[in-house]
């Protein structure tokens, strides 16, 4: 309202060099001018390019700052996990979802372990069936063992394989008994009950919980709560599948389908963790507060302003196709 006091453009060679001017504009303005860190805004088209290097250069800076853009939660590893979890059965345990799974984070494997098994799997061409065989892998390991041992080679290799074959129950003993239970399921909600038994089986609820009390200590609870909703939502998505189809039959490939269908429809919607801090947003979805400063990143050609894309329902090639044709149209 009113009219503008100050306004400056500022060029800079690259992203990381317009938001370290950003920043350090903005500690200019709260050191020498007694502005608050929630006066101050910085928006711009695709504010979702920028992210990264705002997230380091502003903690370099110390500058408190809440990031508006929208997350989705698809994208976030607990759900990875349960659709991964799903698509590994439906589709008869290929390399792709078994190892989509695993690189969660969030089975009992650690990462050198997930690490020794994929390098196992892949050598040895191992998919679907031989994961759920009776018998235990026996591909002998090409690999040179260190000497720092007294054992023979022989005896490594069984020790090694003897790891491998450990490893591959730990990752697959939930998975053969929820598609068990699953397969047995007469109703809906004996299978959504079967699959909460597999992510108990897992204790997922208790490592999301020590992930959100991880990312509270180091200050993080953007992604602590995160990490929170995206449970919370598989929850209620369970809850609504048995009050929907309770008495329905539901196979494992429907299930898989219902949940990736319910699960975009979950937003995941942050809060400002404290007052006083710098909204960073994209310039179509951020509503400001009162503010004293704003600061507008990309503003280049065709960026911002966004360039008009709607050639309407003819493009130029249909509409010379249609003159060919003896049809003139009014530009």
């Amino acid at each position: 309202e009113g009219e503008i006091g100050e306004m400056s453009v500022s060029a800079a060679s690259d992203a990381f060099a317009e938001i370290e001017e950003t920043a350090k504009k903005i500690s200019e303005l709260t050191r020498e001018k007694n502005y608050r860190f929630r006066d101050i805004a910085v928006v711009g088209r695709n504010i979702g390019e920028y992210e990264k290097i705002i997230k380091v250069v502003f903690r370099d800076y110390r500058i408190p700052f809440f990031m508006d853009i929208k997350r989705d939660i698809m994208n976030n590893p607990v759900v990875i996990f349960i659709l991964s979890a799903l698509e590994i059965l439906d589709s008869n345990w290929t390399y792709e979802s078994v190892f989509r799974y695993i690189k969660t984070g969030l089975t009992p494997l650690k990462r050198e372990e997930a690490d020794m098994l994929e390098n196992y799997v892949l050598a040895n061409g191992i998919r679907g069936g031989r994961w759920t065989q009776a018998e235990p892998w026996d591909f002998k390991p090409d690999i040179e063992f260190s000497d720092d041992s007294e054992l023979t080679k022989e005896e490594k290799e069984k020790q090694y394989i003897e790891n491998i074959n450990l490893l591959r129950n730990t990752v697959a003993a939930p998975l053969k008994k929820f598609h068990t239970s699953a397969r047995a399921s007469k109703k809906s909600a004996d299978i959504c009950a079967a699959f909460y038994e597999f992510l108990e089986d897992n204790g997922l609820k208790g490592k999301i919980e020590s992930i959100i009390a991880n990312y509270e200590t180091a200050d993080e609870k953007e992604t602590a709560d995160e990490y929170r909703q995206a449970w919370e939502a598989v929850m209620a998505l369970l809850d609504q599948v048995v009050e929907v189809f309770g008495n329905e039959p539901l196979d494992i490939a429907t299930f898989k389908n219902l949940l990736e269908a319910g699960l975009p429809e979950y937003n995941i919607g942050l809060a400002p963790a404290s007052v006083d801090q710098v909204l960073v947003g994209n310039v179509e979805r951020s509503k400001n507060h009162e503010i004293k400063a704003l600061f507008v990143l990309g503003v280049t050609d065709g960026v911002f302003p966004a360039a008009v894309t709607d050639d309407g329902i003819l493009n130029d090639s249909d509409r010379n196709r249609l003159l060919n044709l003896g049809v003139e149209l009014a530009r």
